[in-house]
């Protein structure tokens, strides 16, 4: 027989065994015996995804989403725009302008982009900071989660099942989790002359270190006056981990720890909310779960 047709007949007892398996109640018990895991997975893998949508001011006449690409006369091929997924916003503008947002990018995407010089935007911006912070974190937390699920029920599963760990997942009933991609917004300058023969851009990408920069430069802007009562704090990964260490690494309002829950995670609350007049600094931060971060920011929408 042709070794070809010998592989196809052999793949295709596997498709025929693995569909009888997972139709199986052998497999539908294994599946309700990690019911409780998958649903904390999931409930954990949405929360983190929401973590990562962050905007900082509002969209310009001449901002919008979409994706295009084209190309000059002399074959100069310009960048394309961005998909709504990357959270790229994109500002057409002369050459002069976006020479001097390569100079000055803080200043130019706030005048640009309608972020306002301003308080309430430097917190909202340290609220960024400290969601991009979480939802690193969960990343981390969400594999280990689901590597002890398979290693709960890996002896119970037969070779052909575990082999294709990623049709299992998604078997058991856990949500696709994307362990690559961290989404930060950027905000683009760009220029293409009239006869479309050259162009130029600058991105300003809002990842952390960024947003540490943008920070400082909201506060010489600002020229906030430190007093003894106030301490401008930045939410830095350092900082979390002092605030985790002060509250034992503890939920403060349910009370569980990383003792309890290994993969738990805990994020750094303010205990006034920002929307409230509430500061970020360290008499104002709190360690709390996900689970009653998210509560409390439901209860404070409503």
């Amino acid at each position: 027989m042709n070794p070809l047709a010998i592989i196809f007949i052999v793949w295709i007892g596997i498709i025929i065994y693995r569909n009888v398996y997972f139709n199986s109640d052998e497999f539908a018990s294994i599946k309700k015996s990690v019911e409780d895991l998958t649903n904390d997975f999931n409930e954990l893998n949405e929360y983190a995804d929401f973590l990562s949508i962050n905007l900082l001011g509002g969209q310009t006449k001449q901002t919008f989403v979409g994706e295009i690409s084209n190309e000059s006369r002399w074959g100069y091929k310009h960048s394309g725009l961005f998909s709504r997924e990357n959270k790229q916003y994109i500002y057409h503008c002369s050459r002069s302008v976006v020479s001097n947002a390569q100079l000055n990018g803080y200043k130019y995407i706030c005048k640009y982009f309608n972020i306002p010089i301003d308080e309430t935007h430097r917190n909202y911006a340290n609220d960024m900071l400290n969601n991009f912070n979480s939802y690193e974190e969960s990343r981390e937390l969400l594999r280990t989660k689901r590597n002890n699920l398979f290693d709960k029920i890996k002896n119970n599963l037969p070779f052909l099942i575990k082999i294709l760990k990623k049709s299992l997942y998604k078997k058991l009933g856990l949500t696709e989790l994307d362990l690559v991609s961290v989404i930060y917004p950027q905000y683009v300058f760009s220029y293409t002359s009239s006869g479309g023969n050259s162009g130029l851009s600058y991105t300003l990408k809002l990842n952390p270190n960024n947003l540490e920069g943008f920070m400082h430069w909201l506060d010489d802007s600002i020229k906030y006056k430190k007093s003894a009562q106030y301490q401008r704090v930045i939410m830095t990964p350092q900082l979390r981990e002092k605030i985790k260490k002060r509250d034992n690494y503890a939920c403060k309002l349910c009370n569980v720890s990383i003792k309890d829950e290994p993969t738990l995670l805990l994020e750094i609350d303010h205990i006034i909310p920002i929307s409230k007049g509430g500061l970020s600094v360290e008499e104002n931060l709190q360690c709390l779960c996900w689970r009653c971060n998210r509560k409390k920011g439901a209860k404070i929408c409503v």
